[in-house]
This record gives structure tokens, C-alpha cells and sequence, in this order.
């Protein structure tokens, strides 16, 4: 395992980013490099100290059907979950999986949305905020999504969206709306007024976005923000972007000099699986940083120990402690808990502890007991479940 080695330089290279060519304004002289060895046998993802306990929400499908999630907050005692390509829709629930309330408003209207690409909540005004990306707005709720507030207009066609301590962040996801102002990156004031843009998007990756992951993450004060073939982790204020983390997979990681598209292209289909070609999710945590990847087709997390500063690739092996069923998908990770979906046909099958290929109750029979006990009946065409990874403190 490396240990982390610290850079003290000042520097500006060419990176292929998915369309960042440059970065404006950037400080980094206190760039931070973790090197991982992909060589190395992975661990098991419960073995590293990362997760302290679990919980099983049973999303209630009696009056909607969550057709795709593709994000997660959980805010006190309530889970908010966006589901922006196939209803259209955030959907309220409390712990216990309890439908509070749902939001689906697609129109012209002026309390409706055309394009609904990302959500977030705002604690200093108690709202919900869905973000429309074609129609350029916010629609603020209160976090019981029962109450419509207002809507503020955005500057820009936002992709993804966050709050920042003193404005926003918007994420144009590499389409390039001004050519004057080809960038990435736009921060906001508290009124929505763009106080700085950052990281210029080349125009042969106009438009071309692969829109799967979070650009953005937050811990205590700080927002984070990835892009796909940038190896660099960056922090964002409203007037500034500086590259606090690179990554480094040695012979894995991307070459930098491979920026243009139909190289990138080329390189993809001949060799699919030779480079590490993005992170899906970056989060810090109390004890971790945390990066999604895929490699050799494998959704995996690799994981730095911000105490040892041991670097470690981890398996979503399956869960065998109190029950047994797989680690599932990630939807989310946030500062406190990764979030996964089982579908409810495969939770199923668990809970009837065997399939026509493995017994799964004559090597977990506890486990298998206690799962059927706590779900004596699943509904295999109703919503997912959803399974809360909390992480040590």
C-alpha cells in the first residue's frame, strides 16, 4: 500500500478532461498526490473500517412506482430521491420507507419544468430546490415537497447544480451555450449572478457529456468537484477553483496526452479496459476519501485512509453480517452513508434464500432468517430497495 506524496510546485498542464483544456485562476501550490496500485488484490469493502452500520428502506409502492434513481439525500428524517430520466420525478420519503409526498410537474408552466436534471436542499431557507436545465430554473419547495415557494431563473443551461457557503456552483456539463465563454464551471452569488467561470471546454467535446455520477460533493464546508478524464479533484468558492487532490493509477490512468475525441474514441473501442477513464463519485468523509470506479467492468471504490494514509481498492462484495443480500448499486455517497438500490424481484430471491444456481441459506441461514423475518412478503414488481451504508465517525 503508498503511502501519499505531497507536490509543492506550481504548474499548468494539458489534461484531457471531457472538454477541460485549461484551468482559470487556479491556486495549487498545496496539491495533494494519492497514488493507487491497481495491481494489487482488491479488499473486501467490509473489511477496511469505512462502514459502521446498515439500514433497509423499503421504498412503499402502494401509490407510485420509482422507475430509476439516480440520486439520494437524506436530510433529517426524510429521503429524497430524483428520478430525472424515466418519470421525471423526486420522491419524498421518510425512514421507514413511507411515500410523504412526490413531485412531478413536467410543463411550460410557471411552477412547472421541461428538463429536471438535479436537486438539492438549502438549510438556510428550509427548502427542497429541483434545477431545470432547459428552461433555466429553480423551483424551491418546502422539504415536504407539499408547498410550491417560487422559482428563480438561472443564467446558464445548469447539468448538475449545488449550493456553495456563500452562492452556487453550476456544472454546464460540456455544452458550450456562449462561445465567448466556453466554460465548465460557473460560480453564483446568494441572487444567482455569476461571479466566476472556470475550466474552458474544448469544442470538439461540445455537447458530448457522459452524465452518470456526481460532478459535485460536499464536506463540512467544503464542495468538491470531478469530470470524466480529469484525475485531478478540485475545490470550488464563488470566486475560485483549485486542484486539491490528483490521483495517480500509475500505468492505469489516462495518458494526458490523448485529448482529442476521435483519439479518445479510438483508444475506447480498441482497448476498452486499459485505462482508468473517470471517477463516477469522489466524497470525503471523517476517515476516507472516497472514489467510485470501474475497472474491467466492475463498479469498485478505491479508498484512501486519511489517518494511515493507506490507499485501498475495494469489492462491493455482498453483506453477511446481520443479513445477506448483495452490496447493491450506488446511487449516492455523501459525507455520512453510501447509498445502494436492490431491485425488489432480486431481494427476493434472498429472502427466499436460494436461486436454480446457489443456496444461499445452507452458508447464511442466520442471516437469511433474520431477512425473511423482516420481509416475510416482497412485491417483485415494486420499487426497489433501499440500502443505507452508514460510515464510521
Amino acid at each position: 500500500m503508498k503511502k501519499v506524496k505531497y507536490i509543492f510546485s506550481f504548474f499548468c498542464f494539458l489534461l484531457m478532461t471531457q472538454g477541460c483544456t485549461t484551468v482559470d485562476k487556479t491556486d495549487e501550490n498545496s496539491l495533494q498526490r494519492i497514488e493507487f496500485d491497481l495491481n494489487k488484490q482488491h479488499v473486501n469493502i467490509h473489511d477496511v473500517g469505512l462502514i459502521s452500520d446498515i439500514a433497509i428502506v423499503n421504498l412503499a409502492n402502494e401509490e407510485v412506482i420509482l422507475d430509476e434513481i439516480n440520486k439520494v439525500i437524506k436530510k433529517y428524517d426524510r429521503i429524497y430521491i430524483l428520478d430525472k430520466n424515466k418519470t421525471h420525478s423526486v420522491f419524498i420519503y421518510d425512514n421507514s420507507g413511507n411515500l410523504i409526498n412526490f413531485i412531478s410537474n413536467v410543463g411550460n408552466g410557471p411552477e412547472e419544468y421541461i428538463q429536471l436534471t438535479d436537486i438539492f436542499t438549502n438549510s438556510m431557507d428550509a427548502t427542497l430546490n429541483l434545477v431545470s436545465r432547459m428552461d433555466r430554473k429553480i423551483l424551491k419547495y418546502d422539504l415536504e415537497g407539499a408547498n410550491f415557494k417560487q422559482v428563480e431563473y438561472l443564467p446558464k443551461n445548469f447539468r448538475q447544480f449545488s449550493k456553495l457557503e456563500d452562492g452556487y456552483v453550476g456544472y454546464m456539463g460540456n455544452y458550450i451555450e456562449d462561445g465567448k465563454h466556453p466554460k465548465n464551471i460557473f460560480t453564483l452569488s446568494k441572487d444567482l449572478q455569476i461571479k466566476g467561470e472556470f475550466l474552458e471546454i474544448d469544442e470538439t467535446w461540445d455537447s458530448k457529456v457522459l452524465d452518470n455520477g456526481s460532478v459535485f460533493s460536499n464536506y463540512e464546508d467544503k464542495t468538491y468537484f470531478i469530470q470524466p478524464m480529469d484525475f485531478n479533484v478540485y475545490s470550488i468558492g464563488t470566486d475560485m477553483i483549485s486542484k486539491t487532490y490528483y490521483i495517480d493509477f500509475g500505468d492505469k490512468s489516462w495518458p494526458q496526452d490523448l485529448t482529442e475525441y476521435g483519439d479518445v474514441r479510438r483508444v475506447l473501442r480498441e482497448t476498452p479496459e486499459r485505462y482508468i477513464q473517470r471517477f463516477y463519485d469522489f466524497q470525503e468523509t471523517d476517515n476516507f476519501l472516497i472514489i467510485k470506479l470501474l475497472i474491467k467492468g466492475q463498479y469498485c471504490l478505491a479508498l484512501y485512509n486519511k489517518s494511515t494514509q493507506e490507499t485501498f481498492v475495494a469489492d462491493l462484495t455482498p453483506y453477511t453480517d446481520k443479513y445477506f443480500f448483495p452490496f447493491g448499486k450506488i446511487v449516492g455517497i455523501d459525507e455520512n452513508a453510501i447509498y445502494t438500490s436492490i431491485e425488489a424481484s432480486e431481494m427476493k430471491v434472498f429472502v427466499t434464500g436460494k436461486n436454480e444456481y446457489n443456496n444461499f441459506e445452507s452458508q447464511y441461514p442466520e442471516q437469511i432468517k433474520r431477512l425473511r423475518e423482516k420481509f416475510p412478503n416482497i412485491n417483485e414488481e415494486g420499487n426497489p430497495f433501499l440500502i443505507i451504508y452508514y460510515l464510521k465517525k
